[in-house]
């Protein structure tokens, strides 16, 4: 009875989970992850390389994203709920500057259309 009060419980959650909120977790999530790993600075040549692509996207349609690059084999990119996106320098390593831009909008795009959102209330709910 227990589990299914506590169950209960996450999906009045998920349910109400406000914009800040959703950006709030993924702030701290954020933090966390780039505590972890090796960001790459503006500097280093993947660092200058984004920056080049990205240009002035940074500040767009109201959103201020946080581009970095952590310096890993991984091939990888996320985006956060907070505008924050990271690519791995492995998946800069396999894409030419279209293909790479394609991952940035791709990532651009979940923040735009808060599927970031939706994945956390599914996770509360479930």
């Amino acid at each position: 009875m227990q589990l299914a009060t506590e169950a209960g419980i996450d999906v009045i959650k998920a349910a109400t989970l406000s914009d800040g909120e959703v950006k709030l977790i993924a702030t701290m999530a954020a933090k966390q992850s780039d505590s972890k790993n090796h960001i790459a600075g503006t500097g280093n040549p993947y660092g200058m390389r984004l920056k080049k692509l990205v240009g002035n996207r940074y500040n767009s349609d109201g959103y201020v994203f946080d581009f970095k690059v952590y310096w890993s084999s991984q091939i990888n990119a996320f985006a956060m709920a907070d505008e924050t996106i990271r690519i791995y320098s492995g998946l800069m390593d396999m894409m030419n500057d279209e293909e790479l831009l394609f991952v940035v909008g791709h990532e651009m795009g979940h923040v735009v259309e808060k599927h970031i959102k939706k994945k956390i209330m599914l996770a509360y709910s479930t």
